[in-house]
Parts: structure tokens; C-alpha cells; sequence
């Protein structure tokens, strides 16, 4: 019974999860996946406000640009729609398709603006308006980058105010800045999911080195255990390794070469008390035989001593 319970023992397979390849690999896993989360916690909300101010800070940028090159082409010439559009034509925002530049005069009437059906018309957005009022009661209002909401929407508008109190601005929508952060966030993610794979994969590459010598080394101690000396294959590659593995299978090799030797002195023992078990056994069978012929020697003895 005792036997039995040995070998089940021994055939017993480890359950990955607490084998050494489980545990070195989902330590490994579970820091990197916790270090990417933590970085994101603490970049992605930093990151999105920064890609809108910059969003915000290119609008300004063209806006003045732009402003600038108006004020010196109508310094040579007279404002006319051809000028307009040979200057703000093709203006856009790279990566923000809803970004458009449009002009108005000092009182906010449009010049200039993609939709020619708005040229001539008073502008609708609220900064602008803003703006002209300042115009109109004397003070010059700093160039900025504001928000405002139009049809349900909101959205951005960078403005500069040329020399002649008329106003270059460009508008995009706010949901379309936030969809870029959002769209690099995905990224972000994306790129962390494929790290902790790959960290996975590593860790259970390196796992695997570590944790497949030490099976073969299981299996040298369970042929051990049951006194099987024979020759391994295992054990030569083992024994050749110069890191701990390979010191813990040269100690194996000492261990087996030792206990190889008692168990052979044990044989020769059992061989020796052999040996004499079968003398002793020969020596009681003459002593034996000895009596016998003594005891029928004293019995002929008796009948001579009774005939007389």
C-alpha cells in the first residue's frame, strides 16, 4: 500500500498555475500589465488635454499667419474676392478635416469663407460677435482661441484681428480634436495589449528554460528513488550546464554514484551472508547427520549389553 501511494506521488502532475513556468510567467504578465495601466491612468488624461491646446495653439498660429499675410498684401492692393481666395483658398488643418479659415470686416461681415453662399452675411458665431463689439466700442481684444456652441455643436475658433480691424478666424469642431486624442489613446491601448503579450510570451520562453531542466531533473531523482541507476541521457546534458542547475545535477551525480556504491557493497553483504547462511546449513546437516549415527551406534550398544 505504502508503494502504491509512492509511485501515485510520483506520476502526480503539477498544475501550471503553481508550477514554476505558471508562476514566473503570470508574475511577469500581471507587473507589466499593472505598469502599462498605471501609465496610462496617469498620461492618457495629461495626454488628450495636450493634443487639444495644441490643436488649439495650430488654429492661433494660422489665424495669425495668416493675418500677418493679409496685412502686407493689403498693404500693395485693394481687398477684392480674388485676394481673398488666392490667400485663404486652401487653407487647412492638418489631421482636422472640419477645420476651415474664413475673413470678416470690422462690423462682421463674412469676405471671405469656404461656403460662398455666406459671403456677404453677418457672422453667426458668438466669439466673433464678441469681438466686433469690442471693435465697435474702441478696444482691440488679444488674439485667442475660444469656445462657443453652434447648431448643438461645440467648437473652436482662433482669431486675429489685422490692422484694419478685420478678423481672420478658423473654426473646427471640438468632437473631431477629441476624436484624435481618443483615436492615439486606442493606440495607446492597443500597443499595452500587445506588450503584455509579448511579455507573456517571454516570460513563459524564460519559464520554460528554467522549468524543463528541472523536470528532467525530477525524473533523475524519481529513478533514484527507486534505486534505478542506469545510464540517463538527461543527466550528461545537465551535468554540462554552468549555471545552478548544473551544480545541483553534479551534487545528483555525486548522490547516485555514492548510493550506487552502498547498494553495491549491500549486494556483495547479502552475497557473503549468503555464502554463510548455506555453510551454516551444510555444518547442521553433518552435525545431524553426526547424531543420527551416534544415536543408532548407542542403540546397538543397549541390545549387545541386554543379550549379555
Amino acid at each position: 500500500m505504502e508503494q502504491k501511494d509512492t509511485n501515485t506521488e510520483e506520476k502526480k502532475k503539477i498544475n501550471f498555475l503553481h508550477s514554476l513556468r505558471g508562476t514566473i510567467s503570470n508574475t511577469v504578465s500581471i507587473a507589466v500589465a499593472l505598469d502599462i495601466v498605471i501609465v496610462l491612468l496617469l498620461v492618457v488624461p495629461g495626454f488628450s488635454a495636450a493634443i487639444s491646446n495644441q490643436a488649439k495653439n495650430n488654429m492661433l498660429n494660422v489665424a495669425e499667419a495668416y493675418a500677418n499675410a493679409m496685412d502686407n498684401a493689403l498693404a500693395h492692393e485693394d481687398g477684392s474676392d480674388t485676394l481673398y481666395e488666392e490667400l485663404l483658398g486652401n487653407v487647412t488643418l492638418e489631421g482636422v478635416g472640419s477645420a476651415y479659415i474664413y475673413m470678416t470686416d470690422e462690423d462682421g461681415n463674412i469676405l471671405h469663407h469656404p461656403q460662398a453662399d455666406k459671403i456677404g452675411t453677418q457672422a453667426t458665431s458668438s466669439v466673433i460677435q464678441e469681438v466686433v463689439s469690442e471693435l465697435g466700442s474702441g478696444n482691440v481684444p488679444a488674439n485667442d482661441v475660444k469656445e462657443y456652441e453652434y447648431n448643438g455643436s461645440k467648437k473652436y475658433v482662433a482669431y486675429a484681428v489685422m490692422d484694419n480691424h478685420s478678423i481672420i478666424a478658423m473654426t473646427a469642431e471640438e468632437d473631431e480634436i477629441r476624436s484624435i486624442s481618443q483615436s492615439l489613446t486606442t493606440r495607446a491601448i492597443i500597443v499595452a495589449v500587445v506588450l503584455v503579450c509579448i511579455s507573456m510570451i517571454c516570460a513563459y520562453s524564460v519559464a520554460l528554460r528554467i522549468a524543463k531542466p528541472l523536470e528532467r531533473m525530477a525524473g533523475i531523482l524519481v529513478d533514484t528513488s527507486r534505486f534505478h541507476f542506469r545510464p540517463n541521457g538527461n543527466m550528461d546534458k545537465l551535468y554540462r550546464r554552468k549555471d545552478e542547475i548544473g551544480a545541483i545535477s553534479r551534487a545528483t551525480h555525486v548522490m547516485r554514484k555514492n548510493l550506487r556504491g552502498i547498494v553495491g557493497d549491500i549486494d556483495e553483504a547479502c552475497e557473503q551472508l549468503q555464502q554463510n547462511t548455506d555453510q551454516l546449513k551444510e555444518s547442521s546437516n553433518e552435525i545431524n547427520t553426526v547424531c543420527t549415527d551416534n544415536s543408532a551406534t548407542t542403540e546397538e550398544l543397549a541390545a549387545s549389553m541386554e543379550e549379555t
